[in-house]
């Protein structure tokens, strides 16, 4: 893990941080081509999947400190499904305060449980915490269940959290892109 800049004591996964690092030039080229084409935006929307959701929560940190003046006037959207754990609990409360996520799971997918559950180890190491509210596609359904962490713990012990499994390939893919956002069927 490595420190979070202009984050007080907010830690982020290095490897994570540092491929974003190396695609924001482009990423900056893209958004500022967007806005400049566009005469009337009503809201930006990032969508990432598994560790593109990564990617879509650091992007929505760099816009918002980049360019306050038109996120003060423009809603930020994020939308990530199947995304791991980005950082330490400062970092996951620091992104619950300023961004608005719809963290999507699905059934026992093993992605956004990787890197452990939030705190320390008996070593002091800083372990990850996924960010705010979690929504939850219930095993065997396209229902979707709002989870929200309780007492001092920093995530819900439900919904994904409660069925720890290593069936990454099926539970990873979908129904994300079936049911949820009625796109075509990924191919392989």
């Amino acid at each position: 893990m490595g420190e979070y800049p202009g984050v007080l004591n907010a830690h982020v996964h290095k490897g994570f941080y540092e491929e974003f690092e190396e695609a924001k030039l482009n990423f900056l080229k893209f958004f500022k081509e967007t806005i400049k084409k566009e005469k009337k935006i009503d809201e930006i929307v990032i969508v990432g999947y598994s560790l593109g959701g990564v990617y879509a929560v650091l992007a929505g940190l760099f816009l918002k400190e980049k360019f306050p003046h038109i996120f003060s006037k423009t809603p930020l959207t994020i939308f990530t499904y199947g995304q791991s754990r980005i950082g330490d609990s400062n970092l996951a409360n620091f992104i619950s305060k300023n961004l608005l996520i719809y963290r999507v799971t699905n059934t026992d997918d093993l992605v956004p449980q990787l890197l452990g559950i939030g705190g320390e180890n008996a070593d002091g190491q800083i372990l990850y915490t996924h960010h705010d509210t979690e929504y939850w596609i219930a095993p065997g359904s396209n229902i979707v269940f709002k989870c929200f962490p309780k007492g001092s713990d920093p995530e819900s012990k439900e919904c994904v959290n409660s069925r720890f499994s290593r069936k990454i390939q099926k539970s990873h893919k979908g129904p994300y892109f079936e049911s949820i956002l009625k796109s075509e069927k990924l191919k392989d």
